[in-house]
C-alpha cells in the first residue's frame, strides 16, 4: 500500500467556523491520508486556535495570494498532494471518517459513492455521521456510461494521476464545474469503480433539479461544452433537451421578477427612448 493513499482538500471562502466543526474528529486524520485546506480569501486567515490545532493534526493551510475561486483552488492542492486519490471537500460540508483500505488496490479513474445528505448546515453538522444516507443523481442522461452517479465532490473521488492529466477543473465552469470534469472523464473513456460507503455529508441539495439552483448559466455553459464535445449522438441530443429546459426555466425565473418591478422597466425604457427623439 502507498504510503498515501488519499489526499483530503477542502477549499474555503470565510467558511472557518465550518473547518471547525470537524477538524476536531480525530479519526479524519488516519494513517495513509494528508490533509489539505486552501484558504481561497488571504484576507481571512483561520482563527489562531483553529490554526495551532490544524497544524497539530499535520493539515496543510494553502493560502494563494489572491482569490483564486473554486476550480483553481482545488487544483493547486492536487499539483502539491501525494495520495493516490483525491477527495475534495467543499467548505460548508463535513468529511467523514473513511477506510482508504477500500479504495488502495481499486483499478479505476475515478470512484462513486453515496453521500449522506443533511437538511442544513448549521443544525445537522453534529449529526452528519448519521445523516440519511442519497444515492441520487441528476445527469445520468449525460452520463450514460456511469450512470447512476452523483458528481458532487462529496460523491466522487479522482485517481491523482488521472485527475491531473485532464487538467484538473476548469474555472470557466464555476458552478457546473463537477459536472463538466466527470462528462470528460466519461468522454475520453475513464474507468468508474463504485463503493458503497460515503466519504462525506453534504449540506445542499445538490441532487435537485436544476430549476431549484442557482446554477443556471453555469450549468447551460456546460451544456453548450457537451454538445460540442460529446461523442456519443445521444448524449449530444440529451443536452441539447437540458440546454432547452435551462432557457425554459430561466423564462420562468423572470416573469415574477418582471411583473413585479414593471414599472421601473418601462421607466426605463421610455428614459432610453428619449435620447432619440
Amino acid at each position: 500500500m502507498p504510503d498515501v493513499v488519499l489526499s483530503r482538500i477542502a477549499t474555503c471562502y470565510r467558511q472557518w467556523s465550518f473547518v471547525e466543526k470537524w477538524a476536531g474528529c480525530g479519526e479524519l486524520f488516519s494513517p495513509g491520508t494528508e490533509w489539505f485546506v486552501v484558504n481561497d480569501d488571504p484576507n481571512d486567515p483561520p482563527p489562531p486556535a483553529l490554526a495551532e490545532l490544524l497544524d497539530q493534526r499535520g493539515v496543510r493551510v494553502i493560502t494563494p495570494i489572491a482569490n483564486l475561486g473554486r476550480s483553481r483552488a482545488r487544483n493547486l492542492a492536487a499539483e502539491k498532494a501525494s495520495g493516490l486519490w483525491l477527495d475534495f471537500i467543499d467548505g460548508d460540508d463535513h468529511p467523514l471518517p473513511f477506510d482508504i483500505r477500500l479504495i488502495a488496490g481499486l483499478d479505476a479513474d475515478l470512484i462513486a459513492a453515496p453521500v449522506r445528505l443533511a437538511n442544513s448546515q448549521e443544525t445537522a453538522f453534529a449529526d452528519a455521521a448519521t445523516a440519511p444516507i442519497d444515492r441520487g443523481s441528476t445527469w445520468d442522461d449525460l452520463l450514460p456510461d456511469f450512470a447512476p452517479i452523483n458528481v458532487a465532490p462529496s460523491a466522487v473521488l479522482w485517481r491523482r494521476v488521472f485527475f491531473l492529466s485532464l487538467r484538473g477543473y476548469d474555472g470557466r465552469f464555476d458552478g457546473g464545474e463537477d459536472l463538466h470534469l466527470v462528462f470528460t472523464a466519461m468522454n475520453v473513456g475513464g474507468r468508474l469503480a463504485r463503493i458503497d460507503v460515503p466519504k462525506q455529508c453534504y449540506f445542499l441539495r445538490g441532487t435537485r433539479r436544476t430549476f431549484e439552483t442557482a446554477h443556471i448559466y453555469s450549468h447551460r455553459r456546460v451544456l453548450q461544452q457537451i454538445i460540442r464535445e460529446a461523442r456519443n449522438p445521444a448524449v449530444r441530443q440529451a443536452a441539447e433537451l437540458w440546454f432547452g429546459k435551462e432557457v425554459a426555466y430561466e423564462t420562468a425565473a423572470a416573469i415574477p421578477l418582471f411583473w413585479k418591478n414593471q414599472r421601473k422597466f418601462w421607466k426605463y425604457v421610455r428614459f432610453r427612448l428619449a435620447a432619440f427623439f
